[in-house]
């Protein structure tokens, strides 16, 4: 079985005209485990072998099947090739937190920060996460408002929660929108925030009802908060018409009338120079 997966990585590394060396810097891996991958000497995890088929735009059964991949004379052009080590870094860019944090002493700020940056390193490298590590810092997050006040709490709940919602979204519907995109060389902010983090299956309802029946009231309570704070209107501002752009909304508008309201409301953020909306705005990738 090992051999199976290794000549099925190879022939797509060769497929996309990748060394070793350059795949294993995409993957966040040494080049040798590379190597072991391909001659069967090591197993990709569930999580290598997951990240290697939204890297290689092929399913999991692709590269696991026994029927082995087939060679393409030409490798896939290289700049319609997405690295996933660009794409996650883009989560830095379009989710803002707040993460220099060193002045604020309260112990439930820095536990919940803690967690927090775990949550975005296992993102990045396209990792599963554990919907209970997500509730566990916006709860800590909470504690340190209700008691401290402390304003750049509210401000990283907002990011968690983004990265919470895109949890729900089937991974068949991202497959497909990344197909589509990457016919276009581009890839829009919507694909980015359901990437962001995969669960099982089986969790998917149980986070979207979380999200929606609990945590709404908590993401319009953020957002008012900070809109009075001279220091996070702005992000507040963003993260309010992004909302709008994919679905963390509660209104009988369809998506696409919300979609167009979020786009709307960013462009004239733009204007107003919200560094947020303009560094949305002014990413080549996500031009619409």
């Amino acid at each position: 079985m090992n051999l199976i997966i290794g000549k099925n990585i190879k022939t797509l590394r060769n497929n996309h005209g990748k060394t070793q060396r350059e795949l294993a810097k995409d993957m966040h891996v040494a080049r040798n485990t590379i190597s072991q991958w391909e001659t069967g000497k090591r197993t990709p995890s569930p999580d290598e072998i997951r990240s290697l088929s939204h890297y290689f735009l092929v399913t999991v059964d692709e590269i696991l099947s026994p029927t082995a991949i087939e060679s393409t004379d030409s490798p896939i052009k290289k700049d319609l090739l997405i690295s996933l080590n660009i794409l996650f870094q883009l989560v830095d860019a379009l989710l803002p937190y707040v993460k220099d944090c060193d002045h604020i002493t309260d112990e439930n700020f820095q536990i919940a920060l803690n967690l927090h940056q775990s949550i975005l390193k296992a993102v990045k490298r396209n990792a599963s996460i554990r919907g209970d590590r997500f509730v566990d810092s916006i709860n800590k997050y909470i504690d340190s408002w209700n008691k401290n006040k402390t304003i750049e709490a509210l401000a990283n709940i907002l990011n968690l929660l983004f990265l919470l919602y895109s949890s729900v979204l089937p991974s068949k519907q991202i497959e497909d929108e990344l197909q589509s995109f990457i016919k276009k060389g581009m890839v829009k902010v919507n694909f980015l925030t359901k990437v962001a983090a995969t669960n099982p299956t089986e969790q998917n309802s149980s986070l979207k009802k979380l999200i929606l029946d609990e945590y709404l009231p908590l993401f319009y309570h953020c957002i008012s908060t900070l809109k009075n704070d001279p220091q996070y209107y702005q992000l507040a501002d963003y993260y309010m018409a992004l909302s709008y752009k994919i679905g963390i909304t509660e209104n009988s508008y369809t998506k696409e009338i919300n979609n167009i309201i979020g786009s709307e409301m960013m462009s004239y953020f733009a204007l107003s120079k919200n560094p947020y909306a303009l560094r949305f705005k002014s990413t080549d990738l996500f031009n619409e």
